[in-house]
């Protein structure tokens, strides 16, 4: 017997969970690899026990509930958190109550799609996109005056640079791809000479972002990116050569950080790709079986156009998160996010566990910075996108307020020229407290992890998983696990208590020598 080789137990998610039942897909027994509520962690420097970890997702604990639901959206700076939820705008005081509830904006009709809040230093903008105004997008936005919401620009998009507010004009009456421009540092005036119309391209226009000192206009197959020219009615001007032939897909699939932009596009040539902005180029970073779960997604009657994206950092990590609310998950349910770390360039799922072996969505839809409210801690304010509740999503929160995560990792396929290996033990290194870990494991290429097939669950503190006395770092050991020509092990922790850590796993066996054709 001896240690056969580094399989790859630590790593992200690959095939997705349309890989079965001949549906559009990658072949679970091509790859099976599944990372579901834990992320990939590479080892950065020093001198680590393995190469790469596995971190459990962040948990989430109640910070306040808004009178309506859901949250749609969260703004936090100059020591202030404003919400929407439902069709109101409310400012929250520091023990999560609401300090103030602005009212209703006129012809909201609440709903998920999420709003956009900005804030110009003097000023609090929020578009709607849900109130229907004639034109060829729904949107509205609403500028707080005088304690209550006030309809201010008939726009579907909103953005700010240099003292100016910016938003696709969609007042209807023949109105197509305008992009108009508030008065400086003013979101209740909108000259009616600030705008300009693009024509660029002859794409319908969906939204615009600013970022570096530029407004990046999205049409639905192009993109234009715009500069301050300081010009006196509409300040911008196109930066020449600066429209790039891909397009937006997702209209809420926007996700600005520090320097770079993410969204799902599309072109002429193809369909549901996530995309990053390198520069002015446009760097795909979906990989093959992301882009079969996007497409599968709608190619099953889904309306991935509507698919809500949101972004934040935290431990060292940045990520994009993208919600499919029907998509199918790992359980048979629906409910499913996808979620890309532009830190380590690897994609992880995420799920909120249903109980019952079931999981749907995970909550989040919206976030903001709980340190731009005053905040000390590693938070965000993350928004439920099914109900009125506003969390405190962190590291340090073992369970999703009080409901247990459910971590899983599947690992890739154990094959060797489809001979026979003979398996003695599987060995995996973990940190996961008091938590127990159950094994399960597919001979069939990882159609299939029949009940017969189980092993565990263990904890740390157990004779198979030695570590210390009292739970916390083990060595967890299964035994005995027969035979297979192709095997994928997946490993499942259910817990409420304890921060996960997946440090690596050795396997240990002998290959044989027979072909799959012939007998041991």
């Amino acid at each position: 017997m001896g240690l056969l080789s580094n399989f790859g137990y630590c790593g992200p998610s690959y095939a997705g969970p349309y890989a079965s039942g001949g549906n559009l897909g990658m072949s679970q027994v091509f790859d099976s690899e599944r990372c579901i509520n834990l992320y990939p962690e590479p080892a950065r420097g020093g001198n680590p026990k393995t190469d790469m970890e596995m971190v459990g997702r962040p948990g989430l604990s109640l910070f306040g509930t808004l009178p309506q639901s859901p949250v749609r959206g969260l703004w936090a700076g100059d020591f202030r958190l404003f919400a929407v939820g439902g069709t109101h705008l409310y400012e929250m005081n520091t023990n999560g109550s609401v300090k103030t509830d602005y009212g209703a904006m006129p012809g909201s009709l609440g709903g998920q799609s999420p709003c956009k809040i900005i804030g110009n230093g003097n000023q609090l903008a929020v578009m709607d996109p849900t109130v229907n105004n004639g034109g060829q997008l729904p949107g509205e936005i609403f500028v707080i005056n005088g304690g209550a919401m006030v309809a201010e620009f008939t726009g579907a998009s909103l953005s700010y640079l240099d003292g100016f507010f910016f938003a696709v004009n969609s007042a209807g009456g023949g109105i197509i791809n305008q992009v108009a421009s508030s008065a400086f540092l003013n979101g209740n005036n909108w000259p009616g000479l600030n705008f300009i119309q693009r024509t660029g391209a002859s794409d319908l226009v969906l939204q615009t972002e600013a970022i570096n000192g530029q407004l990046w206009i999205f049409g639905t197959k192009t993109i234009e990116v715009w500069f301050d020219a300081g010009n006196t009615a509409f300040p911008l001007q196109r930066l020449p050569g600066a429209t790039l032939n891909i397009g937006l897909l997702c209209r809420f699939s926007i996700v600005k950080y520090y320097n770079t932009l993410v969204w799902i596009g599309s072109d002429e040539q193809g369909y549901a790709t996530v995309y990053m902005a390198n520069g002015l180029a446009p760097q795909k970073i979906s990989n093959p079986g992301v882009e079969y779960m996007l497409g599968n997604y709608a190619g099953n009657a889904q309306d991935l156009t509507g698919a809500i994206c949101y972004g934040y950092r935290e431990g060292g990590h940045t990520f994009y998160c993208i919600n499919l609310k029907n998509a199918i998950n790992h359980t048979g349910g629906t409910g499913l996010t996808l979620v890309y770390d532009l830190d380590t360039g690897l994609w992880h799922e995420r799920t909120f566990y249903l109980g019952g072996g079931n999981a749907g969505m995970f909550l989040p839809q919206t976030v903001a910075s709980e340190a731009a409210f005053g905040g000390q801690g590693d938070y965000v304010f993350a928004g439920d996108w099914n109900s009125g509740n506003i969390y405190l999503q962190s590291l340090s929160n073992p369970s999703d307020d009080g409901t247990a995560i459910q971590y899983i990792r599947r690992a890739p396929h154990v094959s060797k020229g489809n001979r026979w290996i003979f398996y003695s033990s599987l060995e995996i290194d973990a940190d996961i407290g008091t938590a127990q870990m159950q094994l399960d494991y597919s001979n069939d290429g990882g159609r299939t992890f029949p009940t017969a097939h189980r092993r565990g669950p263990i904890s740390a503190s157990t004779t198979a998983a030695y570590g210390s006395a009292g739970g916390g770092y083990g060595q967890f050991k299964f035994r005995q696990m027969g035979r297979s020509r192709d095997r994928v092990f997946q490993t499942t922790i259910l817990d409420s208590a304890n921060r996960v850590r997946l440090i690596g796993a050795n396997l240990y066996g002998r290959p044989g020598n027979a072909m799959a054709t012939e007998q041991p």
